[in-house]
């Protein structure tokens, strides 16, 4: 959303507030409206920034060095732990042709990986399996490894006599 989706929500309200009596308000908000349209073009977070500066330097007289918004920092991979998943998903893998290896056996034993990880470890233990296509989320990522064991112990089951 950028600047200018809010500035044509705002200028909506002028006629209702002009037609209800509210000259003074309808014309505020013309001003505020105005003053807004210089910056359409930016994004409302670029925005945001930029109105938290500028109350920081209404209230010090000080012009903010760096952005007031707070970045999450990433953890770094356990790649023990990550391998060590692997490790686990690809002997479900093997063992999915087992006809004694049940599907609950299989979920429960990858709800327990995925609670073990983040959310990037989930991501890099997935590319670790081979899955190759693109994944977003943790969820994404246990649900193709998932996939993956299940479609290996359909295959053996339709192909098994």
């Amino acid at each position: 959303m950028k600047v200018a989706d809010l500035l044509q929500f705002l200028q909506t309200l002028e006629a209702p507030l002009r037609t209800s009596g509210g000259t003074k308000v309808a014309n505020d908000l013309r001003d505020a409206c105005d003053a807004l349209a210089s910056f359409g073009d930016l994004p409302m977070p670029q925005f945001a920034d930029f109105l938290k500066k500028a109350d920081h330097y209404a209230k010090t007289g000080e012009v903010p060095l760096t952005a007031t918004r707070s970045r999450r920092k990433a953890k770094p991979l356990d790649a023990e732990k990550v391998a060590a998943a692997a490790q686990t998903v690809a002997g479900l893998y093997e063992r999915a042709i087992d006809a004694e290896l049940d599907y609950s056996t299989i979920e429960t034993e990858l709800k327990r990986i995925e609670k073990s990880l983040s959310k990037d470890e989930s991501l890099a233990l997935a590319k670790e399996v081979d899955i190759t296509r693109s994944l977003k989320t943790k969820k994404a990522a246990f649900e193709a490894i998932k996939e993956r064991i299940f479609d290996r112990k359909q295959s053996f089951q339709r192909t098994a006599f």
